[in-house]
């Protein structure tokens, strides 16, 4: 049987040519040339993987159906008139993990005032929860003490992965920028869906071990909140091969954001100093050259806003496989990893306040980079 897929409409008619033209999907139609007895045989067998399809899709998935069942069966024993079943609903709601947070959302704005309150308190201790975060940890693979050789050789090879990348948003480096070993976090608007990996310009300090982190969080006022998304360790020591003030890359486990809405960008120092005082400094452009976002330093319990700065930083949507001359932290490892720093100073200073809290020194970047 020979069948020719043409575009026409649903229905049957009979062609010039006495030819039997049947449309069972819309939009085609096959013209049978010979056997209908095959050709129905293969219709029938069409409609019932569609038929199988369909039920699939109207199933769902089991697990986020019984979430939702369970979700809505513990807000209605939080509207009980018993206060011991509400105290059970709560704590009950409060062990759920953040796959919960689309259905708990939907009760934030509750006419209830004490729905309202129950359910701000959950909120914040669900995406505050250290424990729930998604998080990755790497460590490089090049010799115990990286040489230009090396360097190179790993500059090579990014430029081949960064080839194969789409980079949503960035902010590149220039010539002349200000370097920093404190905490920050920079606001950032992604243009993706998807966010795969983080790249920071860094430069490492003389004698520096430890660990850094990124964490992409979510927006509160203007402000990170403690909904982390997503986290990356990446170990620095003697075997760093970023050049200095090269970009590295932090490696988070993927996310989805909404393009248009502002994230956070927190970047967290968990490095022993060296003998200056300072471990790996990020960088931060010396104008303000990423206009849709803000930089904020972190003190021990306050921040301050860097008004003339931003990180150079790019966002990648996707990325063209593993990071070269990296690995996955093992098991093990991943249990050893430090007491993440979780708070976000909620105190903004400015001023004699804030002195403490500014990028440290300048620094004229290695390589060809555009002037300010």
């Amino acid at each position: 049987m020979q069948c020719v897929v043409v575009p026409g409409q649903a229905g049957y008619r009979e062609s010039d040519a006495g030819t039997a033209r049947l449309f069972f999907l819309p939009g085609f139609y096959f013209s049978i040339m010979a056997n209908m007895k095959t050709f129905l045989s293969m219709a029938l067998t069409c409609a019932m993987c569609t038929a199988f399809v369909t039920c699939q899709s109207i199933a769902g998935d089991p697990g986020k159906k019984d979430l939702e069942l369970k979700v809505t069966k513990l807000m209605e024993q939080l509207s009980a008139g018993d206060f011991a079943a509400r105290k059970s609903a709560a704590e009950e709601l409060s062990k759920q993990g953040r796959e919960a947070l689309p259905l708990l959302e939907k009760y934030r704005d509750s006419d209830d005032p004490e729905i309202k309150l129950h359910i701000s308190k959950i909120l914040e201790k669900i995406e505050s929860n250290p424990g729930l975060v998604p998080q990755s940890a790497f460590y490089f693979t090049t010799p115990a003490s990286a040489s230009k050789e090396d360097e190179k050789a790993f500059e090579g090879a990014m430029t081949k992965w960064r080839a194969g990348c789409d980079v949503a948003v960035s902010n590149e480096i220039a010539r002349k920028s200000l370097s920093t070993d404190k905490d920050f976090a920079q606001s950032f608007v992604p243009r993706c869906g998807r966010i795969t990996s983080v790249e920071l310009q860094t430069s490492p300090g003389q004698v520096y071990t430890g660990w850094i982190t990124v964490e992409v969080c979510a927006d509160n006022k203007g402000k990170p909140s403690a909904l982390i998304l997503a986290r990356c360790w990446l170990y620095a020591d003697k075997t760093w091969p970023v050049e200095f003030a090269g970009f590295a890359v932090f490696d988070i486990p993927d996310i989805d954001v909404n393009p248009g809405r502002q994230y956070w960008l927190v970047v967290r120092n968990y490095q022993a100093s060296d003998s200056t005082g300072r471990g790996t400094w990020s960088h931060l452009s010396m104008k303000n050259r990423y206009k849709e976002g803000t930089v904020y330093g972190f003190g021990t319990e306050s921040m301050a806003n860097w008004p003339d700065n931003d990180a150079c930083f790019r966002i990648i949507s996707k990325s063209s496989g593993p990071v070269p001359m990296m690995r996955k932290a093992t098991d093990e490892e991943m249990k050893k990893l430090p007491e993440p720093r979780c708070v976000v100073p909620g105190k903004i200073v400015s001023g004699p306040e804030a002195e403490n809290i500014q990028p440290a020194i300048g620094v004229l970047n290695s390589g060809t980079r555009p002037e300010e």
